[in-house]
């Protein structure tokens, strides 16, 4: 996902999802921790990445339109 925030400079809304919270919430550190000295924009689209878990694309179900989505 970090080479994507990279890559895409104008993503404005991201998702991480995955099958098991916990890695879900360990993808969501590290891309945290890959962005904390990039630039602002960079890190400001991390800081705001919707990450949770469930089935494929089902935790996002109902939600607004995502420019990424990274499962």
């Amino acid at each position: 996902m970090v080479a994507a925030l990279d890559t895409f400079p104008s993503l404005e809304n991201v998702a991480l999802t995955d099958m098991h919270e916990e890695v879900v919430n360990v993808a969501k550190s590290n891309v945290l921790s890959a962005t904390e000295k990039a630039d602002k924009n960079t890190w400001s689209i991390a800081m705001r990445a919707v990450a949770r878990a469930g089935d494929i694309l089902t935790p996002l179900k109902g939600e607004e339109p995502y420019d990424l989505i990274y499962e």
